[in-house]
């Protein structure tokens, strides 16, 4: 080979190099059901938290410690983000079950809409579905979705310890303790470990990996180990007049169910909040051996990494024990973007954040172009500088026409009927006192009044699970 030939390539290399620059790694952990009692969220229980994996990883990122999920329930809080949609613009407020049939119905009216996972897999990904990602089931996870695709499951039925537990013979999902069982056969554990087996592996293209660890939700079945990390638990009071000022409407989604009273009654309040503090240290514990698999990789310094939750859970606020209401126990979630390319992306971002802000956020950090019909905004900027200011709320529906608006120090609440609430976050951060018929606060309420939508889609009605709605839809209590 000639000297000018050497040349020639020397100079080609650089270029042909820098055209197929490989795009970055994707790890997304959906920690299902995980609320803001995780130590870097600054809450009612998050100084008795034992989460340090999760505390690390916020360290190492940016945490956006005011975000929101589009919907306080677990398939349509997935199906928002995954589509970079809101309800109020798909139609999809709900369970919808046959979520293949649903997304083609919402693609007639957003034709380029596709969903994430099915978007990175055409630009080049080689896609992994681990867990619960889209729905409560295995539903659309099965087939061409993903290129691999594993289910959660125990390796073993999950059996708690009757003396060291609640187990109430006429509510098996309000149960909670000591399981019997070892970590290691959790579904939790187990998609860890597959997590850690593909990043162990040689990829040739760039991957998406989404991992849901589950055992949030209820009934709370802790692994010992954990459970015995909380013997110096302290029950926080409760605020059991604190809807003698909310709406009629909002009033009657915390009654759903009434597990309040009948965790009180049953003295279990202690058992039920211990037992899900130990299951976050669980869940925190499969997220630090993901981190730790990724930091020992290949892929250490070419991967973006999201920590999410579905929803919150109150746990005693409102009167409440899990979800399926507007205010911010129920969609407050922990959610962490950690780019390992740039060490310089780091810090907290107090304003509000949506799920539905990480699809396009991928696309940006990917350098692919996404669906142009996407509601969310790229919080790229926030990456690079967390105390930007925001003016765009983060929007969460329960049900057509009940709408919570969030910004960075209020959240203004409308429902169906036309029934109002509004909070000074700031200042009231368990919103315990309704400021909507104080006139002082009349320009705020107006302020926040103007961000809500001007349309609302039809509710897709397909293939809807058994849940308690009160909407515009009046659908008939199922439960």
């Amino acid at each position: 080979m000639n000297a000018k030939v050497l040349v020639l390539l020397f100079i080609l290399l650089p270029l042909s190099t820098y055209g197929s620059e490989r795009k970055p790694n994707i790890v997304m952990i959906n920690v299902n059901d995980t609320n803001d009692f995780v130590g870097f969220m600054d809450s009612q229980y998050s100084a008795q938290a034992i989460t340090p994996m999760m505390d690390a990883l916020a360290k190492k990122g940016v945490a956006f410690t005011n975000a929101h999920c589009a919907t306080p329930a677990c398939t349509p809080s997935r199906h928002s983000l995954f589509l970079g949609k809101y309800p109020f613009n798909t139609g999809l407020y709900r369970y919808n079950f046959d979520m293949r049939e649903a997304e083609g119905m919402v693609r007639e009216t957003y034709p380029s809409l596709k969903m994430l996972n099915i978007l990175l897999k055409e630009q080049g990904y080689t896609t992994y579905g681990l867990g619960h990602n889209l729905g409560i089931a295995d539903e659309f996870a099965t087939g061409d979705e993903w290129d691999h695709f594993v289910k959660s499951r125990s390796s073993e039925k999950i059996i708690l310890d009757p003396e060291h537990s609640f187990i109430p013979k006429e509510r098996q999902s309000s149960s909670f303790g000591v399981a019997q069982n070892d970590e290691e056969v959790f579904g939790g554990f187990r998609i860890a470990t597959e997590a850690i087996g593909i990043l162990k592996q040689n990829h040739e293209n760039p991957f998406f990996m989404a991992l849901g660890i589950g055992e949030a939700n209820t009934p709370i079945k802790a692994p010992k180990k954990y459970f015995d990390l909380y013997a110096d638990f302290r029950l926080q009071p409760f605020y059991e007049d604190d809807l003698n000022d909310v709406a009629e409407a909002g009033a009657t989604l915390v009654k759903n169910g009434s597990d309040f009273n009948y965790l009180k009654e049953s003295d279990a309040w202690e058992m039920a909040i211990k037992s899900y503090l130990a299951i976050l240290s669980f869940v925190d514990a499969q997220v630090g051996r993901v981190i730790e698999a990724l930091e020992h990789s290949a892929y250490k310094h070419d991967t973006i990494v999201i920590l999410w939750s579905d929803h919150g859970n109150s746990y005693g606020r409102k009167l409440k024990l899990t979800k399926f209401h507007l205010w911010d126990s129920a969609t407050r979630v922990p959610l962490v973007i950690w780019d390992s390319r740039n060490p310089n992306r780091m810090g907290t971002c107090l304003e509000s954040t949506s799920l539905v802000d990480l699809y396009p956020t991928l696309m940006s950090l990917t350098g692919i172009e996404g669906p142009a019909c996407l509601d969310g905004i790229d919080l790229t900027p926030w990456l690079d500088n967390p105390t930007l200011a925001r003016e765009q709320p983060a929007y969460t529906m329960m049900g057509r026409g009940n709408y919570g608006i969030r910004n960075r120090d209020w959240r203004y609440i409308r429902y169906f009927n036309g029934e109002e609430e509004l909070y000074h976050t700031r200042l009231d951060r368990e919103e315990l006192k309704n400021l909507i018929h104080n006139p002082e606060y009349a320009d705020k309420i107006e302020y926040m009044r103007s961000f809500l939508p001007e349309y609302e889609a039809p509710m897709i009605k397909l293939g809807l699970g058994k849940m308690v709605f009160h909407d515009a839809d009046k659908v008939a209590d199922r439960n």
